[in-house]
């Protein structure tokens, strides 16, 4: 109820940051109203999985997310620098 909340009040942006992204369909609309009312709306999620149902279970929202103009990007840890 939080992120729905800051979601329809937002005006501007709302960037998440999330090791798994689990929505209902009230979360998914309400991300997708956001993004098309202009509100910059970024998820910004894992490139590598520690999970792979919970992996797959994102992957299955990022279309209809994307065509609403929602940015998703994956972020991959940098390897250590070697000593």
């Amino acid at each position: 109820m939080v992120y729905i909340d800051l979601l329809n009040r937002a005006r501007h942006s709302v960037h998440i940051i999330t090791p798994y992204l689990i929505l209902d369909g009230e979360l998914e609309t309400a991300l997708r109203f956001a993004a098309e009312r202009g509100v910059d709306v970024h998820l910004i999620l894992p490139g590598k999985p520690d999970k792979a149902f919970a992996y797959a279970l994102a992957k299955t929202h990022y279309l209809p997310l994307l065509s609403s103009g929602v940015k998703i990007s994956e972020w991959t840890p940098a390897s250590p620098t070697p000593r």
